[in-house]
């Protein structure tokens, strides 16, 4: 969640960004985040946002998927809007 619905309702991804912080990550590196203002919730770690389609998804299927073989694989959304990505 980056924004508040209700008042008194915490932002969870700033709560996420400072434990993470607090736990000692000093560089983030993530994938296909839901709202670009999420990397402005890390004050002390710099983050990198990865864009799977571009960047990862010709490496996953040469590299990852293919050895596979025949075995059954899962590939997820996190939400309804990322369906399309995920097929």
């Amino acid at each position: 969640q980056d924004r508040k619905t209700t008042a008194r309702v915490p932002i969870s991804a700033s709560d996420v960004a400072m434990l993470l912080e607090a736990a000692g990550v000093d560089r983030m590196l993530s994938l296909d985040l839901h709202c670009g203002q999420i990397q402005g919730f890390f004050h002390h770690a710099p983050v990198d946002n990865m864009h799977a389609l571009v960047d990862h998804v010709p490496y996953l299927v040469d590299n990852v998927i293919n050895h596979f073989g025949d075995e059954p694989i899962a590939v997820v959304s996190p939400d309804a809007g990322g369906v399309a990505r995920a097929k």
